[in-house]
């Protein structure tokens, strides 16, 4: 059995699993999802899950619990040594367990500014979803027997979930002369702070260029008061499947949402916001060069 860690409290580490585990054609019942992530009550049937809250996590307190499952291999998300640390002892200690690394670039000096950097045994393999800073690369390089290169496949929406989206814009704007004007997305789950200042920048956005477009927010939470009447909302839809009727869209640079909007690429408004350990300013620059 396999152990995919995935720690984090927003839905971007349980995308990343659920495409890994897509990409390479795994059958989800051989696998257990160690999560603190609220939305994981939302994942595919079939995907074992435990879940614990962050502070226990974080603090390892799972490991009385990982005895009761047949874990031969442990696939670690984002954090190589758990967002923590949590795993640092798993990793140095003498057992039969296999470890990978499934890696997404981090602010590696603010990762390991309070972990112990003792030697641990070697996973063996580093998935590299995308460039690593140079001290991340080295020291990946120095722990890991391979490292590959690795393309996310984000599983295809369903004819019926696409016709559904379809339906709901019809619902959302009824009147057929609001046909011609263009639509305009903010994707963004969380959190409500960050969400408004992408509704603000598509307002001003469609003020500079004296346009009127249809404005759709897709997060968790409502858009700002003052812009309430103009914004449609939905919550829980699958972004992609309104991507391609987008005119413009407007995001965050997180990776899965880069990610998913290849291909989309004029289309795309680009806000970064502050992540303790995820760079959005190196991805949002990165795409912009």
């Amino acid at each position: 059995m396999q152990l995919y860690y995935a720690a984090g409290s927003g839905w971007g580490h349980l995308t990343r699993a659920l495409a890994f585990l897509h990409t390479l054609g795994l059958d989800y019942s051989e696998w257990l999802l160690l999560t603190d992530s609220s939305y994981s009550s939302t994942l595919p049937k079939g995907l074992q899950l435990l879940r614990l809250p962050a502070q226990r996590l974080r603090a390892g307190e799972w490991a009385e619990e990982l005895r009761r499952y047949p874990i031969e291999e442990v696939y670690l998300d984002c954090f190589p040594l758990g967002i923590a640390g949590e795993w640092l002892s798993w990793l140095q200690a003498k057992s039969e367990l296999k470890f990978y690394y499934i890696a997404r670039r981090l602010k590696w000096a603010e990762y390991i500014k309070n972990l112990p950097m003792s030697e641990i045994r070697h996973f063996e393999c580093v998935y590299r979803l995308e460039e690593l800073e140079a001290a991340q690369e080295s020291w990946a390089r120095e722990n890991a027997r391979q490292i590959v290169d690795f393309q996310l496949i984000y599983a295809e929406l369903s004819a019926d979930y696409r016709l559904w989206a379809s339906a709901r814009l019809a619902h959302l704007y009824p009147n057929i002369s609001q046909q011609n004007r263009p639509l305009w997305l903010v994707v963004h789950s969380q959190p409500q702070e960050e969400v408004d200042a992408l509704c603000f920048h598509a307002a001003a956005y469609a003020e500079r260029e004296s346009v009127s477009p249809r404005l759709l927010l897709l997060s968790n939470f409502l858009p700002p008061e003052e812009l309430r009447g103009r914004f449609a909302w939905l919550i829980g839809a699958e972004a992609r499947a309104f991507f391609g009727t987008a005119e413009r869209i407007f995001s965050a640079a997180g990776f899965n949402t880069m990610q998913q909007l290849k291909g989309y690429e004029g289309r795309l408004e680009i806000m970064p916001f502050f992540r303790r350990f995820d760079d959005q300013f190196w991805r949002a620059a990165k795409y912009r060069k």
